[in-house]
């Protein structure tokens, strides 16, 4: 799991892209990639239609965007720090903290 988030959360130019950078994660190592449709999914959601959308967040309404307001924060924080060196480092101590080492 060490590997695979920061891999999914990396700034678009490092972040996974293709299945095969995906199938390559240690995460997946023991998923059947070809088997895929034969699997039993581990859920299934249960929909009123196919254009029932009540498993997602409306991004129209401000109490559904309340929740994203951290995140968005961070995200700004992490293309700072990438892009620029600069933002807040202790972003990092949340998604790394085998990473974080007290200065002492």
């Amino acid at each position: 799991m060490q590997k695979l988030t920061p891999s999914l959360i990396a700034h678009p130019k490092d972040r996974v892209s293709t299945l095969q950078d995906v199938q390559t994660l240690p995460f997946f190592q023991k998923t059947k990639f070809s088997a895929l449709r034969e699997t039993t999914a581990p859920f299934v959601p249960m929909l009123d239609g196919e254009t029932d959308v009540g498993y997602f967040d409306s991004f129209e309404s401000a109490e559904d965007m309340a929740k994203y307001a951290e995140v968005f924060k961070k995200q700004r924080d992490v293309e700072a720090v990438q892009e620029k060196g600069l933002g807040n480092r202790n972003n990092w101590v949340r998604y790394f903290p085998l990473l974080y080492i007290e200065k002492g």
